[in-house]
């Protein structure tokens, strides 16, 4: 029986080679070269990304066609590298590659950075919210442990260093108190301002009407 380190000597480049293939063997053995470079840049992806290709299919014994794959490319960028594309690109928070020719760029990029803008600020949201929630939870236990605290205050024949050790615990937790609640105040503050600027962006966005 072959040893578990002998296994995994065995099997770890098939495992890389099909973790990693930008292509299966059907799709390399049946190439249209200038369809995926048209493909690859109405993704986004960089040319380099040919290498990757070359790499999956030398497996099978296949070479890409570097000539079609510019054509389809070429052919592609002017798909990606529009205004529309950009803003899709940006309001999902996608990563622009700096792929586009100069003469296509700057639409592109106005329209992804307006994107990129509204995808962060929704985040900024969601993010505040989600710390919200958090310090909600952390202001009950709080109310929680102080209304424990003042019950054994009130019950008597308690030893004065006990009593002095309860009072100080009470004055952290008051301390503690009021520090979330002014943390819930101003996170609230902030999810007001960030929905208001994206009610403003909305209201400006000329790629969702």
């Amino acid at each position: 029986m072959m040893s578990i380190r002998l296994l995994f000597v065995v099997f770890l480049p098939w495992l890389l080679l099909g973790g990693c293939a930008s292509l299966s063997k059907d799709e390399c053995l049946n190439a249209d070269w200038r369809t995926i470079g048209y493909g690859d840049a109405s993704e986004g992806y960089e040319r380099t990304r040919i290498n990757e290709h070359r790499q999956s299919c030398a497996q099978y014994n296949v070479r890409p066609d570097l000539d079609a794959y510019t054509r389809g490319y070429e052919d592609g960028l002017r798909v990606y590298c529009t205004a529309p594309k950009g803003y899709q690109q940006g309001v999902r928070g996608y990563t622009y590659r700096g792929i586009c020719p100069r003469d296509l760029e700057g639409p592109f990029m106005e329209a992804y950075s307006f994107g990129r803008e509204i995808y962060q600020t929704r985040n900024g949201i969601k993010s505040a919210r989600g710390r919200r929630g958090r310090a909600a939870e952390r202001l009950a236990a709080i109310e929680e442990e102080i209304a424990h605290t003042e019950a054994a205050l009130i019950k008597g024949n308690m030893p004065p260093p006990k009593r002095a050790l309860l009072l100080e615990d009470l004055k952290r937790l008051s301390e503690d108190k009021q520090a979330t609640e002014r943390e819930i105040y101003d996170l609230d503050q902030a999810i007001q301002d960030l929905r208001h600027r994206l009610a403003e962006m909305m209201a400006n966005n000329p790629w969702e009407r």
